[in-house]
């Protein structure tokens, strides 16, 4: 409603993106340890938590950016197993509602791009170059969607470091 606030708004989106990180987590989890026991485990222990509690309920944008982070690792090591196409997709898209999230969202995005080529590198070229490709997709559709991102990130005068400066 227009001209009427409640804290259920931000509440509600930071709820169910906790839900679904809760979910992705584990999958992410399932994957890296292969054993649904110890993805139990990694999965209870993040999500009762103080840090992911005080972060469903300090309503900004952290909890989103939890999921698009958990997502795109989880696609990335799902597309780096199996070569899927649909995971890389995934990751794409969680690519691009990471950084329109945030544009903090692009640091963790290069260095986990960084990772991938470099493991993939040697001997698996086109998987790493795909991915890179990707990556770097995600980026400029971010930037065609909101053009605003770029400047955001390389500009020692936004708005968000004004704000803490004082």
């Amino acid at each position: 409603n227009p001209g009427k606030f409640s804290r259920w708004y931000g509440l509600g989106v930071n709820i169910f993106s906790y839900a679904l990180t809760i979910g992705m987590l584990y999958y992410l989890a399932l994957t890296v340890f292969g054993n649904r026991q110890k993805a139990l485990i990694a999965t209870g222990l993040w999500a009762f938590s103080l840090g992911a509690v005080n972060m469903v309920m300090y309503i900004r944008m952290y909890c989103l950016l939890t999921l698009f982070t958990i997502s795109v690792t989880a696609f990335t090591l799902k597309y780096m197993k199996t070569g899927s196409y649909i995971a890389l997709f995934l990751a794409y898209l969680c690519f691009i509602l990471g950084g329109l999230t945030d544009y903090i969202f692009w640091i963790f995005g290069f260095f986990l791009t960084l990772a991938f080529v470099i493991v993939r590198f040697r001997h698996h070229f086109l998987q790493a170059f795909t991915y890179a490709a990707v990556a770097l997709a995600g980026f400029l559709s971010t930037c065609a969607i909101f053009p605003t991102t770029y400047q955001q990130f390389i500009n020692s005068n936004s708005l968000s470091r004004r704000a803490t400066n004082n």
